[in-house]
């Protein structure tokens, strides 16, 4: 099964570059296709100058793109040139882990931008699993087919190396621990984070037959139950 993943670079031939040297994962968005829109969501929830409802609404869109097409990995650029007024790749990253969006969402960040950058640093304390890296131009700011080979691929590799055993059979003794004490919204955001680990990395039927019985198990009542399905489904 071929992974996927979303390249968020607003530059159609910088985007272009990392898409062809990316040919062994599905790539998303595709240009001529839905990458315009995209990016256009991305721009409008950077920028500054529009309402936070329409970034919300666009927000909301983004979202569901990525649980729609099982995106697995984010690469991103850090600046995102044009009109954003400020607004970074971080940001984005940081609400797309937020909670009860995506918890740990693999990022790889690319950047003409030091890692070692003071603002970079600080807003980057608030971001899970994530690779920098810094680019490699080739002629007027085009990034190097070989530095996409050599530097950004391996990063790739290395954040969606399968997950192991010890992790996943981990959150499940949490769940367990969770619907006999804790409370719903802690449920659910561990289920969902559960889901994620199960989507991108898969389980055994035997773990998978231990998941539907704590679901079955949980203290919060039969109308809890449906909520999280009706929400998150199953």
């Amino acid at each position: 099964m071929r992974r996927r993943i979303l390249v968020i670079e607003n530059q159609v031939v910088q985007h272009s570059i990392l898409e062809e040297r990316l040919h062994a994962y599905d790539v998303y968005p595709v240009i001529g296709e839905d990458y315009d829109s995209v990016m256009d969501w991305v721009r409008i929830y950077l920028n500054g100058r529009y309402r936070q409802m329409r970034k919300e609404d666009v927000f909301e869109k983004l979202v569901n793109y990525i649980r729609e097409h099982q995106i697995e990995l984010v690469v991103m650029d850090y600046k995102l040139s044009g009109s954003y007024d400020g607004g970074t790749g971080i940001l984005l990253a940081t609400k797309l882990q937020g909670r009860k969006r995506f918890p740990g969402m693999p990022m790889v960040f690319l950047s003409s931008t030091p890692r070692n950058n003071q603002t970079v640093q600080k807003d980057l304390a608030v971001v899970e699993n994530y690779e920098w890296v810094e680019k490699g131009y080739a002629g007027v700011g085009l990034l190097q087919e070989e530095y996409v080979d050599r530097q950004i691929i391996p990063k790739i590799e290395q954040l969606l190396k399968p997950i192991q055993q010890r992790d996943i059979s981990s959150i499940l003794r949490d769940i367990d621990v969770l619907t006999k004490k804790d409370s719903l919204e802690n449920f659910i955001d561990r289920l969902l984070k559960l889901k994620d680990l199960i989507r991108i990395h898969g389980i055994s039927e035997a773990d998978e037959s231990f998941i539907k019985e704590l679901q079955a198990k949980a203290n919060f009542g039969e109308t809890y139950i449906e909520e999280i399905f009706k929400k998150y489904g199953n």
